[in-house]
């Protein structure tokens, strides 16, 4: 009767020498009881079949296949990749001598909705509206009343109204840092703002912060349930964010994809620690950027699920961010954390032409020459029988670069700089500098959000991802300002970031700021009229107000005031004087027979 081998057993037949062919593997001469013996063994039962294969078609050693290398069972395929049909990956055949094939043509429309390029009347706040939208807000409204319902305190609930102020101070903390949200509330002369408190009390902007909700409590499940959902209390922002994000811009033709972090250095079992990254501690988010920065969409990283291990999770966000890339001949760029050779495979099929960095180690890939024999600008490559190119090209350090559509033939020049200062002309292979110019599209925006984000600590885990994703919809909007204003719009005027957001959250103060004005009486307002603090901004020689606020419809009524230059009519060759004033705007305006001064102000 045969025994199983002990681990001892087997490790001590595994690092004997191999025999020769005359003699047995396990001699058994001098054994007494066959039946206390292990059976003989045969070197493929430990490991597994050889493989022989020609390989005289083959350039050198360096064309043969990784796998080639490796003793496989034949029965251990069912841990291979496969492809779209189910069926396991073969092993591809890697030579110099293979070509590419030549791209296909892109011509699908790009670049802003049509829903968007169709408006009339366009302004910041309203292409911020075409993200977070009026049923977002309301969605906010009703859950923060719900949330403050349950807590059992009495409250006073909030309004859709009140939400837009509160958010727009948000944005303007943005631009305005302070250590601390209550420092502008601060009766120290040197911390207190005047423009912000006067919109909302420190109670008041304590209470929405402290009561803010997106999600019902009540019905979340519970942490055994199957349907428990990691991210279940920002589900709905972020759902509503995605389709927004999607349904406002067509995708270019060049696409990256990459990772970025949301700041947070609390403790939550979501936040990751990256050191590479300028921010090391945080949530992770992949996104999915055009070529203007545009983020067209995200998914957020939530670790595994349950206990299973998760394998290609890089190879996964791509596919699932190239779904409606099908067939359409975009160019993909991301790097070697998401990039492998059944991934490239996979994009080819679906006509999507896909570029990056990877890992030399990668399973399917061959071996090219090491570094001590390719000097500075020299590169070596393959191609397989299957046209996808693997390239290593050597800097100052070796750069790998796998792609289902570059040359590896076709080389161009880049400026260096050598240790001395002085510039030299090294050769580069055109997939590199393809790369280089491409990758950084997910870089742009997070510089773009990085510049003037809301960044406060709070003991909630999610309110730095509802803010994080408050300011991709600012930035968001201003790339199709931007963009509009640069092509088609030329009636739109130059904005920078910041101006936009200003424009932005005087936008959503607009009607708080115009119900808070009172009227005076006419005696205050001579006295006062030079020094009453106002929206009226001067710009050479007359005053300007914002549109957001001159536009509002409502409570602009004339007042008394000391008599000044019309700020309509007046010129400096003609000059007009008139006692009449704004009491919102407070800005000179005529308001005589024949005059209407006052109402084209308020209406163009």
């Amino acid at each position: 009767m045969s025994r199983r081998l002990k681990d001892r057993e087997i490790s001590e037949y595994l690092l004997e020498d191999f025999p020769s062919g005359s003699e047995s593997i396990c001699s058994d001469e001098d054994d007494d009881d066959a039946e206390d013996q292990p059976n003989p063994l045969v070197l493929g039962d430990l490991i597994g079949e050889v493989q022989v294969q020609d390989y005289d078609n083959f350039d050198s050693d360096d064309d043969l296949p990784l796998s080639s290398f490796v003793h496989q069972n034949p029965d251990s395929t069912q841990s291979n990749p496969v492809n779209s049909d189910g069926l396991p990956i073969k092993a591809p055949k890697w030579k110099k001598n293979y070509r590419m094939d030549i791209p296909g043509e892109f011509s699908e429309n790009v670049g802003i909705a049509d829903h968007i390029l169709s408006m009339e009347n366009i302004t910041p706040l309203i292409l911020f509206r075409q993200f977070w939208t009026e049923h977002l807000q309301d969605i906010l409204c009703f859950q923060t009343n719900l949330y403050a319902t349950q807590s059992g305190k009495p409250f006073t609930p909030t309004t859709s109204e009140e939400l837009d102020v509160f958010i727009a101070l948000n944005l303007v903390m943005g631009i305005k840092k302070l250590p601390s949200y209550r420092d502008y509330w601060s009766s120290a002369p040197d911390l207190h703002d005047s423009y912000i408190s006067k919109f909302m009390t420190f109670n008041r902007f304590s209470w929405l912060l402290n009561y803010l909700h997106v999600n019902d409590n009540s019905v979340m499940p519970n942490r055994n349930n199957p349907d428990f959902d990691k991210l279940y209390k920002i589900r709905p922002l972020l759902e509503i964010l995605r389709s927004n994000f999607e349904k406002n811009y067509k995708p270019s033709e060049k696409i990256a994809i990459d990772e970025s972090m949301i700041k947070f250095k609390g403790r939550n079992y979501l936040k990751q620690y990256m050191p590479k990254k300028p921010i090391k501690r945080g949530y992770k988010v992949w996104m999915k950027c055009a070529q203007s920065g545009y983020c067209l969409d995200f998914d957020f990283y939530t670790g595994k699920q349950g206990t299973n291990v998760e394998t290609d999770l890089g190879g996964k966000i791509v596919k699932n961010f190239c779904e409606n890339l099908k067939d359409k001949n975009h160019k993909v760029y991301f790097d070697n954390y998401f990039n492998s050779y059944p991934l490239q495979l996979k994009l080819r099929e679906d006509n999507i032409l896909a570029c990056g960095t990877v890992n030399s180690s990668r399973k399917f890939l061959p071996t090219l020459k090491e570094d001590k024999q390719l000097k500075r600008g020299e590169h070596d490559y393959r191609i397989s029988d299957t046209k996808v190119s693997l390239l290593k090209w050597k800097d100052k350090r070796s750069v790998f670069i796998l792609s289902n559509y570059h040359d590896p033939k076709h080389v161009g020049k880049v400026n260096r700089r050598e240790r001395d200062g002085t510039s030299v002309e090294v050769s580069c292979p055109e997939a590199v500098r393809d790369y280089n110019a491409n990758m950084n599209f997910v870089d742009k925006f997070d510089q773009l959000k990085g510049s003037y984000a809301v960044d406060r600590k709070s003991h909630k885990w999610w309110h730095r991802i509802f803010f994080h994703f408050l300011d991709c919809c600012v930035v968001n909007a201003f790339l199709i300002y931007k963009e509009l204003q640069s092509s088609s719009r030329k009636d739109l005027s130059t904005l920078t970031l910041k101006e936009f957001r200003r424009s932005v959250y005087q936008g959503l103060l607009a009607p708080a700021y115009v119900n808070k004005q009172r009227p005076e009486s006419v005696n205050s307002n001579r006295s006062s009229a030079a020094s009453s603090p106002g929206p009226a901004l001067i710009k050479r020689h007359k005053p300007t107000v914002p549109p957001e606020i001159r536009l509002e419809c409502s409570r602009h009524q004339p007042e008394r005031s000391t008599s000044r230059r019309c700020c309509k009519c007046s010129t400096k060759l003609s000059p007009v004087r008139t006692i009449w004033q704004c009491n919102t705007c407070k800005v000179p305006l005529c308001l005589r027979k024949g005059k209407t001064c006052f109402s084209d102000f308020h209406k163009k």
